[in-house]
């Protein structure tokens, strides 16, 4: 009996902590969805189902995410809505021009969506398919034109403000509330991992599988930071903080990874005794870390006390390196312990940034640039012509046959094109959404012959439709059947087309489904033909992975910002290369833990040559530096998007210059010694890594599995 109690108890905290939250979900967004229904019927709307649709639509469990998406899906139907009054104002005399107009503007919409990220994307979207959907119906009745754009944006609007306020009113979740609590343990991951790091407690494959959740973890706190941008006004007061944390974050994981990097390198060729003079420091740092039992407001405090003493013990350290006869070994040294003193200071950023963000919004944090994505051109144009050719051929066999359907049929095949068109796997979305579009037409049907008939009056058609709603909206939350749930509502509400003055009209009905599936098949079969290859896009995105380190060899500076770009960029190309369809390739060359680390290899190349550019661009006397500068920069450049010895050699060859030219340079100031000190660490850590021949392997084995990683004989001993 105990045990049936135990079993009982833990399967009901079970339901209440995963299914419990859908059913609220469900009966919130059906609520939502009623009360759109009942005020565009008492408003007299042309097409109350949309305010319906819309109330579903922008459901999100998070009121703040529902607030995100209406706003992107208010711009999107009253841009598409604004376009189709235009065409059907210049073209409705002509089909041919109309349907050629609109292809036109639905592939600009798609291939928009498809560069873009979030809501923005969805923003797009329905610009794309809300032009679709209006501009049909205002081509074929041009003087009734602005009344049907005006209703369509007037049921959006209500369905929007319904979910909004049911969103709000009823068990609210807000998005924002996580921000500080997931920032905190982030946080205290990133210094677990330097202790154990710091003591040699983790293999290089543990170390990659790290690194790749913290490179990842940018782009997710990136989505969740913009999303809750409207769900609150404290949101908005913390938006500035986060950016400042996600870019300090950035930035000391890439240094850090860089200096455990020259950490390995250092100790391969340098004496214990000398190895002491760098690891006899790591201790102090670690008590900062986890004696404060890492909360990120006492240890932004001891950091800040240790970094207040950098200035002494960079003097202590002088005096030590005045003890080692080899001038090499010494400026390795030198080398290795400016960049723990750089892990220190930006260890200390971070930690004020995530300090910040967990006090009261107050003072102002730096500006911190927008976070660069990577949108792929060729998946943007590929996405706006199979939209655009299903559209054509649609709307052609619909002209061809005079089908009384073939309009929505032509409609749904461009939405579907739309919708699924970024799916890492269209096809097979299309089949599970084709099987929910089934499940809804006989919901539909069911509804609609057996049970609305019976009913008298706005209560008792909710009433009705309520086990429906309900079961729908289900569904879309199930994270097992959202796929096929979002096809269920979209085919019920659809093909139910809830009015003042219904009409049972079985014809119809069927007619209207024939046409929503043959739109569906017409999109599947597009994506068959006119597949995204997820191999080509893999090659891509590696291609352009291996063009950021010279992007950060040559682009503009932007006063500071080409890093935080350099960084975010990098990072989004490796979220992308770690997730559907990019990682999906069979027998594809080079492991998950090669594009990691060929990620962090770029990464780490990158920030030592914009740190090498800022401090030449900082300096007073820069004449006989630029040339030499200029020629290592393009020649680590050209290395890195096209990895072989000879280029191997040229950087040497160039590091050689530039060696020559600070060698008789003499400052004339405190502030460009410290610059040149730092030109000179630089170039020690670009020679390091041209002496290791794993971040070389690293650099081109993504890419070039073919090619023969081994070096070519005397380079690896020239740098």
């Amino acid at each position: 009996m105990k045990r049936l109690l135990s079993t009982l108890q833990s399967a009901g905290k079970t339901w209440f902590a995963e299914d419990a939250p859908n059913w609220v979900f469900a009966c919130k967004t059906s609520a939502a969805g009623l009360l759109a229904l009942w005020i565009s019927f008492r408003l007299d709307f042309s097409q109350p189902q949309w305010a319906l649709m819309t109330a579903f639509i922008v459901a999100r469990k998070e009121s703040g995410l529902v607030m995100t998406k209406s706003f992107y899906r208010i711009l999107g139907t009253t841009a598409g809505c604004g376009m189709s009054l235009l065409l059907a104002a210049w073209f409705s005399q002509s089909a041919e021009l109309f349907l050629l107009t609109l292809a036109l503007w639905i592939g600009l919409c798609v291939g928009l969506a498809a560069r873009y990220r979030n809501f923005q994307s969805y923003g797009f979207m329905l610009a794309g398919y809300t032009a679709a959907i209006v501009g049909f119906g205002a081509a074929a009745s041009p003087t009734h034109a602005f009344d049907i754009a005006q209703s369509r944006v007037s049921e959006v609007v209500v369905g929007i403000l319904c979910a909004g306020v049911v969103a709000e009113a009823f068990f609210p979740i807000h998005a924002s509330t996580r921000l500080i609590p997931d920032a905190i343990a982030r946080f205290q991951r990133f210094t677990d991992f330097m202790t154990h790091t710091f003591s040699l407690e983790m293999d290089s494959g543990r170390m990659q599988e790290v690194q790749q959740d913290f490179l990842t973890d940018i782009v997710a706190s990136e989505t969740q930071r913009s999303s809750s941008f409207l769900e609150s006004p404290d949101a908005r007061l913390r938006d500035a903080r986060l950016r400042w944390m996600n870019a300090s974050f950035m930035k000391i994981s890439s240094t850090f990874h860089g200096f455990i990097q020259a950490m390995r390198r250092f100790r391969s060729q340098a004496s214990v005794d000398t190895t002491t003079i760098v690891t006899r420091h790591y201790q102090q740092l670690l008590n900062c870390i986890h004696g404060q039992d890492q909360n990120p407001n006492r240890v932004a405090a001891g950091l800040a006390a240790y970094r207040n003493n950098l200035a002494q013990q960079r003097a202590q350290v002088e005096a030590l390196l005045l003890t080692i006869d080899d001038v090499t070994e010494r400026r390795e040294v030198d080398a290795a312990l400016g960049l723990y003193f750089r892990v220190v200071e930006e260890l200390s950023d971070y930690a004020d940034a995530v300090s910040a963000l967990s006090a009261s919004p107050a003072g102002k944090p730096p500006a911190i640039p927008d976070f660069a994505v990577h949108a792929d051109s060729w998946i943007a144009i590929l996405s706006g012509l199979r939209a655009v050719v299903v559209l054509f051929v649609l709307s052609a066999f619909w002209i061809a046959t005079a089908w009384p359907g073939g309009n929505g049929a032509a409609i749904l095949g461009a939405v579907f094109c739309i919708l699924f068109g970024a799916a890492p796997s269209p096809v097979t979305v299309v089949k599970r959404v084709a099987l929910g579009f089934a499940l809804g037409q006989v919901m539909a049907f069911v509804c609609m012959f057996v049970v609305l008939p019976s009913t008298d009056g706005f209560e008792s058609m909710a009433l009705g439709m309520l086990p429906f709603l309900i079961f729908s909206a289900w569904l879309i939350e199930n994270k097992r059947f959202s796929t096929e749930g979002s096809g269920v509502f979209l085919s019920f509400i659809t093909a139910l087309a809830p009015h003042n003055q219904m009409s049972f009209d079985i014809v119809s009905f069927l007619n209207d489904g024939i046409g929503t599936f043959i739109g569906l098949g017409a999109a599947g079969v597009a994506f068959s033909i006119m597949p995204a290859s997820a191999s080509r896009l893999r090659s891509r995105l590696l291609t352009r992975l291996g063009q950021q380190a010279g992007q950060a060899c040559l682009a503009p500076l932007s006063n500071g910002k080409l890093r935080h770009h350099f960084e975010s960029r990098t990072r989004d190309l490796l979220y992308q290369l770690s997730t559907a369809p990019a990682n999906t390739v069979a027998n594809h060359s080079g492991t998950a833990g090669d594009v990691i680390g060929h990620a962090m290899s770029i990464l780490e190349m990158g920030q030592i040559v914009i740190e090498m550019r800022l401090a030449l661009a900082n300096m007073s006397q820069t004449t006989m530096l630029k040339k030499p500068m200029n020629r290592l920069m393009q020649t680590i450049a050209a290395l890195c998007e096209h990895p072989g010895d000879a280029l191997r050699v040229q950087v040497v060859e160039a590091l050689h210059q530039l060696d020559i030219a600070l060698d008789n340079l003499i400052t004339s100031n405190d502030a460009d010694a410290a610059r040149k000190n730092q030109l000179q660490l630089g170039r020690y850590q670009i020679r390091a890594i041209l002496r290791d021949d794993d971040w070389f392997r690293l650099v081109r084995s993504t890419r070039f599995q073919s090619d023969a990683v081994d070096a070519i004989e005397g380079v690896g001993h020239a740098a």
